[in-house]
């Protein structure tokens, strides 16, 4: 007996999406947020770096006879509560109570990615997105809410891939087993993903030809050492910088995340490359939050996965087309309205420029105003224009600047803060967050500026403000506000004057 032709397509449209990749069999659900989307959760791309294999590079995943479950996402990478503890205190600024955020499952089996398919079938070729979470490389997960990505690969028509990697004390230290320094794990998680991508991302749908790296905070940082790691070469078309070039003002060396490691394992009596593999994760994640000064969790130059420094790599010239940008008030979450914490901040830079910033800073008022003024500066806003600056004039570096402020952000004097400019690039408006009509434009633009660039290099569509490239002798950016209009770079005269200054090469 024949099926009705109806019963057909609707049997079509409810079965789980299912891909082939490398002999196995893998179950993805369709999309909660868009129907048409397929999820494919928990996605092994690499073996599990647990036990002998804590600390070292990862190795690929291992294909599985039969059908692998990708209906629910894995657990996080091991880590304290810093990232649900930023949410909270987010999430207070309008209203939302503490026990809205908590976090998810963890574990040191971890390495797994997300892909939101909106054609997952070896035909479509769609344009790739790899997204690396922020979190200050010490936490995050994934699968946030504002970082699934149905909607962004619906309307955008691309695959929106989302990436676990090693955080904190196991993947940003350094530490040695007694033949060989171990360092950059999270690094070379990010690396292993992307080799993942270029394997397998067609059986989803994607064109490994044009993946796009991304991330905001840290995740941007870490998308800045990946165009500096010579593993990464060849795995990736272009790259989107979120808020993510303070990287630019130095990182650890090796000799210091070695420090940092040694000072954690004695905390907890781990003094032997076995012990360290031994302790429970938790134990050494604990410790370091002790550690004084507090560990920073950035890639380390090792000599092997990262050979030069972030601003070193850029006096080459980058020969990628970049998206980078910032927020107008990316400091004010973490400054206070302290004449003495202004004056730290202001005696931290270096001597020569300590002058200019420190009275330029004060103009803006109150000490938080000018802390913010400064820190914003210096870490995001001009650091972004450095990067774009670096481009080659082969590519195309594009700038914006993110000012928008929600209502509730407004009353609670938060700004266009840190991370404020994700839930529109993902149309992952959070239901504590007011959002207008103002927001929902702004975001539809938004995210299809960002979809545009990761198909082709340039996120400009007909009907839309034209973003102009940046240009070294005419610096312009795109202001993304109430109004979306072309902007003179903001302080880039000031940036000019002081960046060889702020960002040493070394």
């Amino acid at each position: 007996m024949l099926w009705p032709l109806c019963l057909l397509l609707a049997a079509s449209v409810t079965a789980a999406p299912r891909v082939e990749v490398r002999g196995t069999l893998i179950d993805g659900v369709w999309s909660a947020q868009d129907a048409s989307v397929a999820e494919f959760r928990g996605v092994p791309y690499a073996q599990p770096p647990v036990g002998a294999r804590r600390f070292r590079a990862p190795l690929p995943w291992l294909p599985e006879a039969g059908i692998r479950s990708a209906r629910t996402f894995a657990p996080g990478c091991v880590q304290d509560d810093y990232n649900t503890r930023w949410y909270r205190q987010v999430g207070a600024y309008f209203g939302a109570a503490a026990e809205r955020f908590a976090d998810p499952a963890f574990s040191e089996d971890c390495l797994y990615l997300n892909i939101w398919s909106p054609h997952p079938d070896p035909s479509a070729r769609l344009p790739v997105l790899v997204w690396f979470h922020g979190g200050s490389n010490k936490a995050g997960w994934s699968f946030e809410a504002n970082y699934q990505g149905a909607r962004l690969a619906a309307q955008g028509r691309i695959l929106v891939v989302t990436v676990g990697y090693r955080l904190g004390v196991l993947g940003f230290l350094a530490t040695s087993d007694g033949h060989h320094v171990l360092a950059n794990a999270g690094l070379s998680d990010q690396i292993e993903a992307l080799r993942y991508v270029r394997r397998s991302i067609a059986a989803f749908g994607g064109d490994p030809a044009r993946v796009t790296i991304a991330g905001e905070s840290a995740g941007g940082a870490d998308v800045l050492a990946l165009l500096a790691a010579p593993a990464a070469r060849g795995l990736y078309a272009r790259a989107i910088i979120e808020s993510g070039g303070y990287s630019l003002r130095g990182g650890p060396t090796l000799g210091q995340a070695q420090a940092a490691m040694n000072l954690v394992a004695d905390a907890v009596q781990a003094h032997t490359f076995a012990e360290r593999q031994a302790v429970p994760a938790t134990a050494l994640f604990a410790a370091a939050t002790h550690i004084v000064p507090t560990p920073r969790y950035l890639p380390i130059v090792d000599g092997r996965s990262l050979t030069e420094s972030v601003t070193a790599h850029l006096q080459h010239g980058l020969d990628v087309d970049v998206l980078v940008g910032s927020n107008a008030d990316e400091s004010l979450l973490y400054v206070d309205d302290r004449e003495d914490s202004l004056q730290r901040m202001v005696d931290a830079l270096p001597a020569s420029v300590q002058t200019e910033l420190g009275a330029w800073a004060r103009e803006a008022g109150s000490a938080r105003a000018a802390q913010n003024r400064l820190g914003s500066f210096l870490d995001m806003g001009c650091s972004a224009q450095v990067v774009a600056a670096a481009v080659k004039p082969s590519h195309r570096a594009y700038l914006y600047r993110f000012t928008r402020v929600r209502s509730g952000a407004a009353q609670a004097g938060l700004g266009a803060y840190h991370g404020a400019e994700i839930p529109y690039v993902f149309d992952t408006h959070d239901d504590w967050l007011p959002t207008a009509a103002v927001d929902r434009a702004l975001g539809e633009h938004m995210l299809s500026a960002w979809a545009a660039f990761v198909a082709s290099g340039d996120p400009n569509r007909p009907g839309r403000v034209n973003w102009p490239a940046y240009r070294r002798d005419a610096p312009q950016a795109l202001e993304w506000g109430d109004t979306v209009r072309v902007i003179e770079a903001p302080d880039h005269a000031r940036c000019d004057r002081v960046a060889s200054a702020l960002y040493p090469l070394n």
